[in-house]
């Protein structure tokens, strides 16, 4: 009588061969998942960058105590300049003109009433590209409503962030 408690070679070739096949799949998954989280991570400090920075525009900076941003803006100018809409000029409720622009890859913000008067809001980390955009929306020639789109792109992984807002200057205190 035969003893058929070993394995033959094919039996141990095919269980050696399942094994390999789900350890790298859960290897590959697990690259995969972590790649994937990579991106996301990414996409969402884009985002978090672009809320802050359209915040910031809006809200202002402290100067002697007043939040001077957009929000506090009784009229406002589109300048010509390259990009086009890239830079704003605001005359806020003190009377004051300030300004933001976009300068390579760094928002800035001028103050008439601050030393240094010129400050940067945000400035690009490496791989990432800002775009800062002001325009008059269309049918609203009245100087009283701003469209402002904020982005930030990074190329790897290729990511980006955008935050589109309108600025009604109708609803501040003038």
């Amino acid at each position: 009588m035969r003893n058929n408690k070993a394995f033959t070679i094919t039996e141990a070739l095919f269980s050696s061969f399942i094994i390999v096949i789900i350890f790298a799949s859960t290897i590959g998954t697990s690259v995969f998942i972590k790649k994937v989280s990579w991106v996301w991570m990414a996409e969402v400090n884009a985002q978090q960058a672009c809320d802050a920075m359209a915040s910031k525009i809006i809200r202002g900076n402290n100067e002697e105590g007043n939040l001077v941003g957009l929000r506090s803006a009784k009229s406002f100018t589109l300048p010509v300049v390259t990009p086009a809409g890239s830079r704003i000029d605001y005359i806020g409720a003190d009377g004051n003109t300030r300004s933001y622009f976009l300068s390579g890859s760094t928002i800035q913000y001028i103050s008439p009433t601050q030393s240094p008067n010129q400050k940067t809001v945000y400035t690009a980390q490496s791989g990432q590209t800002v775009s800062l955009t002001f325009w008059e929306p269309t049918g609203m020639s009245d100087h009283q409503t701003i469209g402002m789109q904020v982005l930030v792109s990074q190329a790897v992984p290729s990511v980006t962030g955008r935050v589109t807002t309108y600025i009604n200057l109708r609803n501040t205190s003038k």
